[in-house]
C-alpha cells in the first residue's frame, strides 16, 4: 500500500493533470447532456456545465415534472434520446445508485456517468495549498501522507485510504473504494465505546442525522444540533420538535473560536466563506459547551472540521467521545486529520469508510477513547 501511494506521487514528475474545464470539454462538448435529479446537485450540475458554455438538455426526475432553468424536467422513460449521455446527479450509497442505473439501463439510456466524479474534480487542497497539486508538494507531505496507514484499524480503512488518496493525487476517480455500509455516522460494525446518547451535530442541516437516530432506535437521550443558515434552521427546529427526545438547537456555524462569519449558504453544503451572501454566528464548542460531556460528535461541515476539531478539543480531551469527522472537503483532509487526533494520544481506533463514488462522504470514525 505505501509503495502504491509512493508511485503515484513519483508519476506526477512527468504527468499534466487534467483541469476540470479540460475534462468537461472533452467529455460533453457537442453531445447531448442530459441530468438525472433536478435537486440542489443537478443545479450544481447544470450551473458547472453552462459556465463552461455545455448546455443540458434536460433534467430527468421520477417525482418532478415541469421547467427548470428553462429547460423541461421529465420523467426518464419519457425522454426520447435515450444516446443522450445521463449524468447521474444525486448523492447516494453504492445499492440505491446501483439500482437506479440498472433502471436507466433497463430505460434504454447507453452512456451514464455518475456526477461524483465530476464533483471530485474540483476537491482541492486547502488554504495555502491551492493551486500546488503539484509532485513538488505531494513528495514533500508524503511522510505524512503515508502515516495513516500505520494506525488505521482494519483492512477496509487501508484500502479505502490507500485507493481514494491515489485517486485524488493522480485526479483519476475510476478506481476508488466505497463501502457497503448504508448507515453514514451510525455504522454498526464500528465498536462504539461511547454510543449516541449524548450526541452533538455539528452541520446539522435540517435534522436528517437527528431523524435516523430516532428511526434506528439508537437510544439517544440528548441533541445538540448546530446550523448556521436560519432557513435550513427553521427546518432543523421544527423536524426537533416533532420527537420527544431533549433536543436542542443552535443557529451557528463551528470553528475555532466565537466571531460573526460570512456564509455560502448554498443548498445542501454551505460553507464559511469570506465572499459569503449571509452573515453568521460562529462558535468554539470549548466556549460554549461548560460541564457537558458529550458521547458523540460529529461534524460535517463543509472544510471547517480542522479549525472545529481544535475548538472542541479540550471537551475531547475530557469526555473522550466517539468521534465521525468528515475528511472529504479537502484532499489534505484525508490525512491531516487523523494524523492530528492520533497525535493527541487518546485511545482512539480509527476506521475509515467512503459513503458515497469518487472519494465523497469520506468520514473518519474515532472510537473507544480510553
Amino acid at each position: 500500500m505505501f509503495s502504491r501511494i509512493v508511485n503515484t506521487i513519483d508519476g506526477l514528475k512527468n504527468f499534466n493533470l487534467v483541469n476540470l474545464s479540460d475534462y468537461l470539454q472533452k467529455e460533453f462538448n457537442n453531445k447531448q447532456i442530459v441530468i438525472y435529479g433536478a435537486g440542489a446537485f443537478g443545479r450544481e450540475i447544470f450551473n458547472l456545465l453552462s459556465a463552461n458554455n455545455i448546455n443540458a438538455k434536460a433534467f430527468l426526475d421520477i417525482k418532478a415534472t415541469g421547467e427548470l432553468f428553462n429547460i423541461p424536467v421529465i420523467h426518464p422513460s419519457n425522454y426520447e434520446n435515450k444516446t443522450a449521455i445521463v449524468i447521474l446527479a444525486i448523492v447516494l450509497n453504492k445499492k440505491t445508485r446501483k439500482e437506479i442505473i440498472e433502471f436507466l439501463y433497463k430505460s434504454g439510456y447507453k452512456t451514464i456517468i455518475d456526477a461524483q466524479k465530476i464533483r471530485a474534480m474540483y476537491i482541492e487542497l486547502e488554504n495555502e495549498h491551492i493551486n500546488e497539486h503539484t509532485y513538488e508538494y505531494f513528495k514533500t507531505n508524503q511522510e505524512n501522507i503515508l502515516k495513516p496507514l500505520d494506525f488505521l484499524t482494519d483492512e477496509e480503512s487501508k484500502k479505502t485510504y490507500m485507493q481514494n488518496v491515489i485517486a485524488h493525487i493522480s485526479r483519476n476517480y475510476e478506481n476508488t473504494f466505497e463501502t457497503d455500509e448504508e448507515n453514514q455516522y451510525l455504522i454498526n460494525s464500528i465498536p462504539f465505546k461511547k454510543g449516541f446518547s449524548k450526541f452533538i451535530d455539528c452541520g446539522a442541516y435540517i435534522g436528517d442525522t437527528f431523524l435516523k437516530l430516532i428511526e434506528q432506535n439508537l437510544m439517544v437521550q440528548e441533541y445538540i444540533g448546530f446550523e448556521p443558515d436560519l432557513d435550513v434552521f427553521n427546518r432543523l427546529s421544527k423536524n426537533l420538535s416533532t420527537k420527544k427526545i431533549k433536543a436542542m438547537a443552535f443557529p451557528a456555524a463551528v470553528s475555532d473560536k466565537m466571531q460573526i462569519i460570512k456564509f455560502n449558504s448554498k443548498p445542501g453544503s454551505g460553507a464559511i466563506n469570506e465572499n459569503g451572501d449571509i452573515s453568521a454566528i460562529c462558535v468554539k464548542l470549548d466556549d460554549v459547551l461548560y460541564n457537558y460531556e458529550p458521547s458523540f460528535i460529529k461534524m460535517d461541515i463543509e472544510g471547517e472540521e480542522i479549525k472545529a476539531l481544535n475548538g472542541a478539543k479540550n471537551l475531547i480531551l475530557k469526555s473522550r467521545p466517539d468521534l465521525a469527522i468528515c475528511v472529504y472537503h479537502y484532499i489534505n483532509h484525508f490525512w491531516e486529520i487523523p494524523n492530528m487526533l492520533h497525535d493527541w494520544n487518546l485511545g482512539y481506533k480509527f476506521y475509515l469508510r467512503t459513503h458515497s463514488s469518487a472519494c465523497m462522504e469520506t468520514v473518519l470514525y474515532a472510537a473507544g477513547g480510553d
